[in-house]
């Protein structure tokens, strides 16, 4: 954009002494202030004067901000108004608040906050039940908590998405003793004479262990190292020795005494356990005759067969059969597909090629009725999509005629162009380019490409062009209340407007009617 000197220029109150450049400018207003100011802002009248004129409309008396002192909007009464947008309210409920003015009348603001908002997603769950919780009411808003009453009689508090995401089904009682239930039941089942087998042979050393066997530790007041063995809820001491290798070998000898007949008897009991047999037991075709261990069973098929089998899937039902089944079900399908009639196509006609023998993979020996014979696929044949033979001299063979038209366009008109001569030229490459001379409605003569004048892409020699970017000159003219005095380019023009001001204004604006004035109109309404 071209850089346009404004110095001695007015506009409202503001007249230009000098550029200082980056879009600044010095000022003097007409009560004789001077000042920099934003260049742009000036031009447009958006900062119309130093300030002066501001104070003098307040001061004026004319600026008045509307009193609603008295009034109601929905649970709010104004009591005062205590300027900067904040006034004094009394709620519905007897509170007052010091509020926005602009919300309260705008109706976003509604009340104190002692009306709680509804939540639209909010699900009631009162009486409902989630496993031992009976839901009885509502007793927080945010977040929402329950109050819930537990099958045992006890009372406890629950929030909303632990009861729909079944986390909490019972009272903290009644979740303690399940647990507690649970890990008596996995002690049980490795225990014997309270001593918990799993402890006894695979007990881990401790972290703090400085001997490196379990129940051996050294005692530094006495200087001496001591044996302990738990059994059956019960510590005994094996005694204090002067060294290491003593309290290991005490440690040792009393594992033996003690640890090794609990062993002896823990697995006797687990031997003892009988498991179910399923010897003699039929799975639809299969009976099972033996069980050989490792999840394996030997079965009798109802065919004949004997065979060793997963003894799961026999069970399951995954395995129905020694695998006759299948044999005789793929037996049946390949008798099937030998009944289907297989169509033959030998001597059959399609256009000019007749089927002599089938080869088989989906191909055919074909003669053409020129006497070639050939091999082709069958259902290209069939289908038509091969009619004859691929020999050249084949008098079967589809001739193609161009008929080439041609239509005399001398003197006709496309668009803004007359046709006045056809010709031809060759290119580099050696190509025939068809080309039409044409006279313009302008009167210039050109030479064009034919099929561009024809199909429309070329409408004129370029003056149509030249004309829809024309810029109108409208100096002079005047739309509303602005004369336009100068073009000032960029669609920009420095305009008169009726009550004396000067102002630089978009042009297209002002055309179109969307600015009618520089802005005395809009004061005059007010």
């Amino acid at each position: 954009m071209k850089f346009i000197d404004l110095t001695g220029q007015k506009f409202n109150y503001l007249t230009v002494i000098k550029e200082l450049g980056n879009n600044r400018i010095i000022c003097r207003c007409d009560c004789g202030t001077v000042k920099e100011y934003d260049k742009y802002k000036v031009k447009t009248g958006k900062t119309k004067s130093c300030g002066c004129k501001r104070y003098e409309f307040i001061n004026s008396g004319q600026y008045k901000i509307d009193n609603k002192e008295g009034e109601k909007f929905n649970h709010l009464t104004i009591i005062k108004e205590l300027g900067e947008n904040k006034i004094l309210c009394r709620c519905d409920c007897g509170n007052e608040k010091i509020l926005r003015k602009d919300r309260v009348i705008n109706g976003s603001i509604k009340d104190c906050g002692c009306i709680p908002k509804e939540n639209p997603n909010f699900i009631d769950l009162t009486g409902k039940v989630f496993g031992n919780l009976t839901v009885i009411k509502k007793i927080q808003n945010k977040p929402v908590k329950w109050l819930c009453k537990c099958s045992c009689g006890n009372t406890t508090i629950v929030l909303t998405a632990n009861l729909t995401h079944h986390k909490s089904t019972s009272c903290n009682l009644c979740a303690n003793k399940s647990r507690t239930d649970k890990m008596h039941h996995g002690f049980k089942k490795f225990s014997i004479r309270c001593t918990n087998i799993k402890l006894i042979s695979n007990r881990k050393l401790a972290k703090n262990n400085k001997s490196g066997i379990n129940g051996v530790f050294f005692r530094p007041k006495l200087n001496k190292w001591e044996a302990k063995l738990g059994i059956s809820n019960t510590l005994i001491s094996l005694g204090k020795f002067d060294t290491k290798e003593e309290a290991i070998k005490a440690r040792k000898d009393a594992e033996k005494k003690y640890f090794e007949p609990i062993i002896k008897e823990y697995s006797t009991k687990q031997k003892e356990r009988v498991r179910k047999s399923y010897v003699g037991q039929k799975f639809n075709m299969l009976t099972i005759l033996e069980e050989l261990g490792n999840n394996k069973v030997l079965c009798h098929c109802d065919c004949g067969n004997e065979k060793i089998i997963t003894k799961s899937t026999v069970i399951n039902g995954g395995a129905k059969s020694c695998g006759c089944l299948r044999a005789s079900s793929m037996r049946k399908i390949s008798i099937s597909h030998k009944q289907e009639k297989i169509v033959s196509y030998v001597g059959k006609k399609f256009n000019h090629l007749t089927i002599i023998d089938e080869l088989g993979k989906g191909k055919v020996i074909a003669k053409c009725d020129c006497g070639n014979i050939i091999e082709a696929k069958k259902y290209n044949i069939i289908d038509g999509q091969k009619k004859r033979c691929n020999d050249k001299n084949c008098p079967y063979k589809s001739k193609r005629t161009h008929k080439k038209v041609n239509i005399n366009i001398i003197g006709k008109k496309f668009n803004a162009l007359t046709v006045l001569e056809e010709f031809s030229i060759k290119d580099e490459k050696g190509k025939n380019i068809k080309k039409l001379r044409c006279q313009c409605n302008c009167g210039n003569i050109i030479d064009l490409r034919k099929s561009n004048v024809i199909n429309g892409h070329t409408k004129s020699c370029g003056c149509l062009n030249k004309n829809k970017h024309k810029i109108i000159d409208r100096t002079g003219q005047k739309f509303g209340m602005l004369t336009i005095i100068k073009e000032l380019g960029g669609n920009k023009v420095l305009c008169h407007c009726d009550c004396g001001n000067e102002k630089i204004i978009t042009k297209s604006n002002i055309i179109k009617g969307g600015i009618k004035s520089c802005g005395c109109l809009k004061k005059t309404t007010k």
